[in-house]
């Protein structure tokens, strides 16, 4: 009989699994970066010129874009990394 177990992993090596989902948080890194420099620069406009409501509209909606890029990057991080800390405990 065979005592291959597919989630037994003895050389404490993340789960092959879990590489699938790497680029899924270099995208939402990427992401955020994106937004967040939009967000600087909405900031920077607003500053110099603060008679214009549409670049507050803009400014709260890259905020907000900022805010769940960061979220779902640092879930998307624990679920990669979550194995890990496990094993050290």
């Amino acid at each position: 009989m065979s005592s291959f177990s597919p989630r037994y992993n003895p050389s404490g090596n993340p789960n092959p699994g879990n590489f699938n989902r790497h680029p899924f948080l270099l995208l939402y890194i990427v992401l955020n970066g994106i937004s967040t420099g939009n967000l600087i620069r909405v900031g920077r406009d607003i500053i110099n010129n603060p008679g214009d409501d549409d670049m507050i509209l803009t400014g709260m909606l890259w905020l907000l874009c900022t805010i769940y890029t960061a979220d779902r990057a640092i879930r998307v991080y624990r679920d990669i990394y979550k194995n890990n800390n496990d094993k050290m405990r």
